[in-house]
């Protein structure tokens, strides 16, 4: 008894520590409402024309990848899609606080589902839905597709990220693609 009692325990404590912090940002349990103390406040540093375009791309990629998971939710019902569609929009917003930290241009003048201002995600967007619509394996090959490119790209983007707002942001938004891929993955292999 006393075994369950401290398995119980743990799950309890373990419950309430993740939900004081968000994995993408690592900050506290709701990104939004996150309030630094002010002696953990990182001071932005300049932005080299690289990074400052790095953070516009990251934007519409976390979008593109938000976007195609909520249509193929509503195409295959799979709860697996809305719950990444979910974690995407976190995503999305933690590179918002970015635009807003460096006053950059936000690239996402609508936030309407599969509407881009790019030709070029506009394109990723048609494409992924397209593929993702012809069976569920295919929808789940494209979910691991979305998150291969965001790993390929959030790791070139840290490869001259200097900032370390920047850095740790990208780096949890690495560890999280890396985990949605994993889920992906895991659904596919018991599956088909």
């Amino acid at each position: 008894m006393k075994y369950i009692i401290r398995i119980f325990s743990l799950f309890i404590i373990t419950a309430l520590l993740s939900s004081c912090s968000d994995p993408v940002t690592g900050t506290g349990s709701s990104a939004d409402n996150y309030q630094p103390a002010k002696d953990n406040v990182l001071i932005p540093g300049e932005l080299s024309p690289e990074e400052a375009a790095g953070i516009i791309f990251m934007r519409q990629e976390e979008k593109l990848a938000r976007d195609v998971y909520i249509v193929l939710y509503q195409v295959w019902e799979y709860k697996l899609f809305d719950n990444i569609s979910k974690a995407e929009q976190n995503h999305m917003e933690a590179v918002k606080r970015l635009i807003v930290r460096y006053d950059l241009e936000d690239p996402i003048v609508s936030d309407e589902v599969g509407v881009f201002s790019s030709p070029v995600f506009q394109q990723m967007f048609d494409d992924f839905v397209l593929q993702g619509q012809q069976s569920l394996l295919d929808a789940m090959q494209t979910g691991q597709a979305i998150e291969q490119q965001d790993i390929e790209d959030l790791e070139n983007q840290l490869s001259f990220a200097d900032n370390q707002d920047l850095v740790n942001v990208y780096t949890n938004l690495k560890a999280a693609s890396e985990n949605h891929l994993l889920a992906f993955t895991n659904h596919i292999l018991p599956s088909f």
